[in-house]
C-alpha cells in the first residue's frame, strides 16, 4: 500500500520545487487562530450528530 502513495509523493514535492518561486510562498499571511468558542462546538455537534445519523 506504500508503494502506491510513493508517486503521489513524487508528484507533490515535485509540483512544489516547480512552483515555490511563483507562489511566492514566504509572503503569505500569518494564519488566523481558531477561536473555540458556543458556535465552534455547535456545529461540531451538528456535524457530528450528522454523522452518527447516517450509521
Amino acid at each position: 500500500m506504500d508503494n502506491d502513495w510513493n508517486g503521489l509523493a513524487d508528484l507533490f514535492a515535485n509540483l512544489i520545487t516547480k512552483y515555490a518561486g511563483v507562489l511566492d510562498l514566504d509572503n503569505l499571511p500569518d494564519p488566523m487562530p481558531v477561536d473555540n468558542n458556543i458556535e465552534n462546538e455547535d456545529i461540531f455537534d451538528m456535524a457530528k450528530t450528522q454523522i452518527e445519523k447516517k450509521k
